[in-house]
């Protein structure tokens, strides 16, 4: 049985939201340097490290916002995964990627990007020029 790599793990988030490299390095926290080792390692060394599990629950709020909402907007997703929009009790607001670093489960990071990919939409509606016709 064939082992997966890192590596095809970074290249199916990479593939799905069409990124580069440095972006899913800025999203899961990580040096340039230490990711370019974790990506010759084997998906089981990794996944137990803060790196695999930042991953899996990125891999999870795309494939969320890509098959179950149908979005085909891939700004939109990506803008939403860090813009602060969602609010805390405390008066703060947290994006997706903050909700990573913050150890939020993958049901609480999808309600998270869900409710803030609605409001970019809806600001994005609202800030629409008005056409005379």
């Amino acid at each position: 049985m064939k082992k997966v790599m890192t590596q095809e793990k970074v290249d199916c988030v990479r593939e799905k939201l069409k990124c580069s490299h440095s972006v899913i390095r800025s999203i899961c926290g990580l040096s340039e340097k230490t990711y370019a080792q974790l990506l010759s390692f084997s998906w089981g060394e990794t996944r137990k490290t803060s790196f695999g599990l930042r991953l899996e629950k990125l891999l999870a709020v795309v494939d969320f916002l890509l098959e179950k909402r149908q979005i085909d907007d891939l700004n939109l997703i990506c803008r939403s995964m860090v813009a602060p929009r969602f609010p805390l009790l405390d008066g703060t607001y947290v994006d997706v990627a903050s909700g990573i670093h913050m150890g939020y489960s993958i049901p609480m990071l999808i309600v998270v990007a869900d409710f803030v990919f609605d409001d970019l939409q809806r600001s994005r509606v609202d800030q629409s020029p008005i056409r005379c016709i």
